[in-house]
């Protein structure tokens, strides 16, 4: 759905938005086509986005969906009045930018991580809070969960994880909290209980990053689309929040390379396919 590439042809006024030789991130929305196509054509408005001169544009490919989520949760979550929120499945490549984003924005986030491998990952990255949840009994690591989002004053969490695991952060979260899943890594959502949402006036809601791009008003949704790409744009190039390290292959390995993730672990790789 999303890649990136340079502009070849122009249609009647785009060129002043994107002129021939303009780098260009883009959002393929015909299934016709996309990012494996040698050419696609793009609305210049709603589905091309202009790239940093000086970021090379194969370094673009992964510019929209983790670096637009990334500022999109964070906004939220000042929304929510708070200047913490809780996070899982945080040693993705979503919650390292996520870290390296917030630390520029003065934010604190409580990483939730599985492993104590994830854990350092995150550490490296700047991270301060992180909570292990692999080998531990599960209120032990709610019991610290809940420490810290008393010491940090937290009142909302993005979950990516889903299953049991959205329960478990609605039971933490303080009265009037705001839980919101943008994913189901876990499964079905689970273990909800009614006490939370009732008397104790949380909430659960679902994060969409198209829906909050699209969210108000077309001047509202332009000055959000501008503002969210400036900052993206500023981190994309090399050190930058956003900045993806991609692990470059070739078609003759892609089996053996991913077979190789699936068997252990992706975490902290990404892999880019080069064609000859």
């Amino acid at each position: 759905m999303e890649g990136c590439g340079v502009v070849v042809s122009t249609g009647f006024g785009a060129s002043l938005r994107c002129p021939v030789g303009t780098k260009v991130g883009f959002i393929a929305k015909d299934p016709k086509q996309g990012s494996y196509s040698e050419y696609v054509t793009m609305n210049v408005m709603s589905s091309t986005f202009p790239m940093p001169d000086d970021v090379p544009i194969e370094d673009c490919a992964s510019f929209f969906v983790n670096p637009y989520t990334a500022v999109g949760i964070l906004e939220t979550a000042k929304q929510n009045g708070s200047n913490a929120f809780v996070h899982t499945a945080a040693a993705s490549q979503l919650g390292q930018m996520m870290n390296k984003l917030a630390i520029k924005e003065d934010m604190e986030i409580i990483n939730i991580v599985r492993r104590e491998e994830q854990k350092e990952l995150l550490e490296k990255v700047g991270a301060k809070h992180i909570i292990v949840t692999g080998g531990v009994e599960v209120e032990t690591w709610k019991a610290e969960l809940k420490e810290k989002i008393k010491e940090l004053g937290a009142t909302c969490a993005f979950d990516a994880v889903a299953g049991d695991m959205s329960g478990h952060l609605l039971d933490a979260l303080p009265k009037k909290g705001l839980l919101y899943i943008y994913g189901r890594l876990g499964g079905n959502a689970s273990g909800i209980n009614p006490v939370n949402l009732i008397y104790r006036e949380k909430q659960l809601k679902g994060f969409y990053l198209t829906s909050w791009l699209m969210s108000g008003n077309p001047v509202t949704i332009g000055m959000r689309l501008l503002s969210a790409g400036k900052t993206v744009n500023s981190g994309l190039g090399e050190g930058g929040w956003c900045s993806s390290q991609f692990e470059d292959i070739t078609m003759d390995n892609v089996h053996t390379e991913v077979t190789k993730g699936l068997e252990g672990s992706m975490t902290g790789r990404k892999l880019r396919v080069r064609f000859a």
